[in-house]
């Protein structure tokens, strides 16, 4: 086993102290940060108040700490403590001693500590925007490891905090190119990572604000990214087992497809990928949200490669593999190639010379399906190309449904009954998933399985801003999230609906009439708060509370599949009503 690890130590970047003011706009991940002391500006530096909450804020947000006294402020990241102590120049940053250009200081009883060192010792970075006197703080790839063992290539990018990314292929240099927006990586030029009989080079590269990632290879061998656990890194994986997950160095997209005129408004969601293998045949089903076109190319003898390409597609993640243990079809992969024009790609390769038809599912009406024969043939001779389209069009309205809680987060709890909040709340989810599908909508629901949005055990801010995201992202009609309510007063009953802002209200009192209408609890009415979900969508936005789970009438009902029947029926009638009638007449 080989190991080779970069760590690169990040400081502040500032562009231009010019004409800049005191309290400048503090910008972290889209949004304002607010501070209730100002942040100074003095000796062409800004300082902020250590002892802030708003400065507290931003080094949760990093995952750091951070503590004051009389004497130093103390910030720990990643077990590297940085002390800075009052007034003196001697500093410790993430370990090592050193010395700072701009000391702490005291003001008005508060503690300042300058923007340079605070980014320095939680590894991240800024840029100062002197036009709107503003401070935006982004994340950094601070660490770079490639691992060698016998089947696989492990190399890991990691950031200070969650990062976004986007990947490209080169089929001139056999090389794979990893995009992060809004992120800095500052070690420029190459990471070679020793002797390696596969990598042939990786660097680094800014360009803006967009870090880059280039690894090329000596031969192609299968590479992509492993399913992201942690949302600060990015895990790569080189595969040397010969198992033929397939390279995406393919040709490219057909102009046929790209002209292919589609009446969609929205383009149409891949939900799932799946495979199934019976004693006759194998099958491979794609999952939609709606109407989708496609073409199908099957690559000459000796290459045996398969893909499809789907225009006016997206996926929820950038891309989706299925491990396979066959004898006949490798791993799956679906990628998103493009965000604009919108286009997803399956690709497989098969092992052995068989047949196989795609096909739209006979029993539901957005499923293609890909039925590859057990039985090799060798002399016969298969289609090549295909192309067609399968679903049903959409209303053109994007739901966002919301089922609450999940994963390590059960939310309300009765005991007694054996009932968990986050289980029924998805099994609503699903149910209103399935009516509102038949009636045409694109239905997105933020989670489909009892899992963390994010990763197992991520912290709450996270969870509930990973929800709004998906919303927000998807440029969605309406944002509903579904929850149960729980009491230390056994007799509280009854369905409420939340809403917080102004455009909210219309469709939370549509909904609370409709689950009352079916659902026939006690109207607890609607209700204004400033829950997350609500106040960060960009849509309308309500948050349902069905039932309460403490109180023994509602828990029975909650338990019985009819109610929560009736409870889906509700919410799908108020979201047609609120989408053909309210909305329509807006428009």
């Amino acid at each position: 086993m080989r190991y080779f690890i970069v760590i690169l130590i990040l400081t502040g970047l500032f562009l231009s102290p010019v004409r800049a003011q005191d309290n400048p706009v503090i910008i972290l991940n889209g949004k304002n940060v607010e501070f209730t002391k100002p942040v100074l500006f003095r000796d062409n530096m800004f300082f902020l108040p250590a002892d802030d909450k708003g400065t507290g804020n931003i080094v949760k947000y990093f995952e750091g700490t951070i503590s004051c006294n009389e004497e130093e402020v103390y910030i720990a990241k990643s077990g590297k403590p940085s002390r800075f102590k009052i007034g003196q120049k001697r500093t410790i940053l993430s370990g090592q001693e050193g010395t700072t250009m701009y000391p702490s200081f005291f003001q008005d009883n508060h503690i300042y500590l300058s923007l340079d060192d605070f980014t320095s010792a939680l590894y991240v970075h800024y840029i100062f925007d002197k036009e709107v006197n503003s401070i935006k703080f982004l994340p950094a790839i601070y660490s770079i490891s490639c691992k060698e063992i016998e089947d696989r290539i492990d190399i890991l990018a990691s950031a200070t905090s969650q990062i976004d990314y986007r990947i490209n292929y080169s089929k001139e240099d056999f090389s794979f190119i990893v995009e992060v927006p809004d992120c800095f990586v500052s070690l420029s030029g190459n990471i070679v990572p020793g002797n390696s009989d596969i990598i042939k080079d990786i660097k680094t590269s800014q360009m803006d604000n967009i870090a880059c990632l280039k690894i090329i290879l000596k031969r192609a061998v299968p590479i992509a990214i492993s399913p992201r656990i942690n949302l600060s890194s990015i895990p790569i994986r080189i595969d040397l087992s010969g198992n033929p997950v397939t390279e995406l160095w393919l040709p490219e997209v057909s102009e046929d497809l790209l002209k292919e005129e589609c009446h969609l408004k929205r383009p149409g969601l891949i939900k799932n990928l799946d495979f199934e293998v019976t004693p006759d045949k194998k099958i491979i089903r794609i999952d939609t949200g709606g109407f989708l076109a496609y073409e199908w190319h099957r690559l000459s003898e000796g290459d045996n490669r398969f893909y499809i390409d789907f225009t006016r597609a997206v996926l929820r993640r950038k891309s989706l593999i299925k491990l396979i243990q066959d004898d006949i079809i490798s791993d799956i992969k679906l990628v998103q190639i493009t965000n604009k024009p919108e286009l997803v790609r399956l690709v497989f390769q098969l092992k052995k010379k068989v047949n196989l038809i795609v096909v739209p599912s006979e029993d539901k009406i957005n499923e293609l399906l890909i039925v590859i024969s057990n039985n090799e043939d060798l002399s016969e001779e298969f289609p090549v190309t295909g192309k067609g389209f399968f679903g049903r069009a959409s209303s053109g309205s994007t739901i966002v449904i919301d089922p609450g809680h999940g994963g390590r987060d059960t939310g309300a709890i009765n005991s007694s009954m054996g009932l968990q909040e986050k289980d029924i709340n998805l099994d609503i989810a699903l149910r209103v998933e399935q009516l509102l599908i038949k009636a045409g909508y694109n239905v997105i629901l933020t989670r489909m399985t009892d899992r963390d949005l994010t990763w197992d055990g991520s912290p709450d801010r996270m969870e509930l801003e990973a929800r709004t995201d998906v919303a927000n992202n998807l440029k969605a009609s309406v944002f509903v999230s579904i929850h149960n309510d729980s009491s230390c007063n056994k007799d509280l009953n009854g369905t409420c609906t939340y809403y917080y802002k102004d455009i909210d209200y219309d469709l939370a009192c549509i909904l609370q009439k409709h689950l009352i209408a079916q659902g026939g609890l006690k109207n607890r009415g609607i209700k204004r708060s400033d829950f997350y979900v609500l106040k960060h969508t960009d849509m309308p936005a309500v948050l349902l509370e069905i039932a309460f789970m403490s109180n023994k009438g509602n828990a029975l009902l909650l338990m019985t599949s009819e109610f929560r029947d009736k409870v889906a029926v509700g919410i799908c009638n108020g979201l047609m009503e609120y989408l053909e009638n309210i909305v329509l007449h807006r428009k």
